[in-house]
């Protein structure tokens, strides 16, 4: 039979072993020289790691990451050899596998924005959190259990203590080596097997990490996340619509700017200062020129121009600017509760998926109809006006997931029964085209009829579609069968 190579065990069963492996680790860091100073530092961070994980990579990863966080780059620096050439390629590999790829990439220069927008009690945690998620991500199984009372007593010890211990252990300690070792190449193992180190949910969750304060939060919000990225994936660049036509609407010009929207299209000799041709001013003359003598007076030929009215200016198309105005409502009624469970052949809950949908397709309609007057609902209906939605978790989930938009005052996340928002909806028809998206688990017995009865008693006439049990809530459907309803569901509202 061909041999396997073991594994190092964790140190853990001795403390001392234990604490020799945190400070050898801790030495080991790549983005910025260690030294005792910087226990104070980098304490917290490792307190807030081992809080979410208690499987931890080499203390020195953990290092490099939050230094990263806070916007430090890599570069190359002296920095002590380590006299073992498997932790040395180890260490290399890892540089390259994974700190490059940290430092060049796109959302991390994102997360230290947000990082550094947290209030400082909360940037420890943003960086355990986000330590987490990517090893999370990267399926890291190469790290080492530690007590959480050791790490507390290791970072309260002097930082010159720490740094000697670390590099005695570094000298003189194989097995420590070993599982240094080991612990990088299972880093460099998941960076290679994995496409993207660091996703939007990370990023989302450093931006909201005032409001994320539990685990349960920061999971629900990063599957989400995941989800809606997954679907997203299905959309092409150019999807086309299956809607159809309708005419324009004209809207006030105080709705687009305060600035006429025509810009300058053409020349004029009437018009105001603020427009003057820049060319104009060569005819003012300068109050070194030389006048003329014999008690002559001189005419500026700027001023003789604006006297006889031909000097020019530009003029602007005062045009009336024209878009459609529309308000699309996505409704989820309280018989979506159903679709809290997980099928097996997919990652996710049904109701999770949902959510994903939702959010992928309001980003696809704010990027192919930004020419238009667009204006979405989130509607969670509620039975009775004063019993609230059995979904009240996916509605704050969905609040926190699309505040970009509720900030820009173009979507409007609530709860409201069904009759009151088909009276909402048959007031805006005056002036927009209205869409309702209705989804339902249970198919058109349930919510559709409920919603189309409600339109009829309000006079409303809407464009309704359907999104039932086909889509994988009634019923199990694979992520190809997602991905597809969500491309239908932007091809009917484009």
């Amino acid at each position: 039979m061909p041999k396997t190579l073991a594994r190092p065990a964790p140190p853990v069963g001795d403390r001392d072993v234990a604490g020799s492996w945190l400070a050898a680790g801790l030495c080991l860091s790549l983005v910025v020289p260690w030294s005792e100073k910087q226990l104070e530092r980098v304490g917290p961070w490792l307190l807030s790691s081992i809080g979410e994980r208690l499987d931890l990579p080499p203390a020195g990863v953990i290092a490099d990451v939050g230094a990263l966080l806070y916007g430090e780059r890599l570069v190359s620096h002296a920095r002590r050899t380590v006299l073992d050439p498997r932790l040395e390629t180890a260490l290399r590999r890892y540089e390259d596998a994974v700190l490059g790829r940290l430092d060049a990439s796109t959302h991390l220069a994102a997360g230290a924005d947000a990082m550094a927008r947290l209030s400082p009690q909360l940037r420890a945690l943003g960086v355990g959190i986000f330590v987490t998620s990517m090893l999370t991500r990267m399926g890291y199984d190469a790290g080492t259990t530690l007590p959480p009372g050791l790490v507390r007593t290791a970072v309260r010890r002097p930082g010159r203590e720490v740094v000697e211990r670390g590099f005695v252990t570094l000298r003189d300690s194989a097995a420590a080596r070993a599982t240094l070792s080991a612990g990088y190449e299972g880093l460099v193992r998941g960076a290679q097997r994995t496409a993207q180190l660091v996703s939007d949910a990370d990023v989302f969750a450093l931006e909201n990490l005032g409001v994320l304060r539990t685990l349960t939060q920061r999971l629900a919000i990063a599957q989400v996340v995941e989800a809606q990225e997954a679907i997203a994936r299905g959309f092409q660049r150019r999807i086309r619509s299956t809607r159809a036509s309708t005419g324009n609407t004209a809207t006030r010009l105080e709705d687009e700017s305060e600035y006429p929207v025509g810009g300058f299209s053409s020349i004029s000799n009437s018009g105001t200062l603020e427009n003057l041709v820049s060319s104009e001013l060569v005819y003012m003359e300068s109050p070194s020129q030389p006048r003329a003598t014999g008690g002559e007076k001189t005419v500026d030929l700027f001023d003789m121009r604006y006297t006889e009215g031909e000097l020019l200016y530009y003029t602007r198309d005062e045009a009336i600017f024209t878009r459609q105005r529309r308000v699309i409502t996505l409704i989820l009624g309280n018989d979506l509760t159903m679709t809290r469970v997980k099928d097996a052949t997919l990652p996710w809950q049904r109701i999770v998926l949902l959510l994903g949908l939702v959010m992928a397709t309001i980003k696809k309609l704010f990027e192919d109809l930004a020419g238009e007057a667009l204006a979405l609902r989130v509607v969670f209906a509620r039975d009775v006006a004063e019993q609230p939605s059995a979904l009240r978790a996916e509605r704050e989930l969905c609040e926190l997931a699309l505040r970009e938009w509720r900030d820009r005052g173009v979507l409007v996340v609530e709860e409201t029964t069904l009759a009151a928002e088909a009276r909402l909806l048959a007031a805006t028809s005056r002036r927009a085209l209205v869409e309702v998206v209705v989804f339902s688990a249970l198919g058109s017995a349930t919510a559709l009829d409920q919603w189309q009865a409600a339109a009829r008693a309000a006079k409303l006439d809407p464009q309704t579609t359907c999104i039932a049990a086909t889509t994988g809530l009634g019923q199990a459907a694979d992520l190809e069968a997602w991905k597809e309803s969500a491309v239908e569901l932007v091809a009917a509202l484009l």
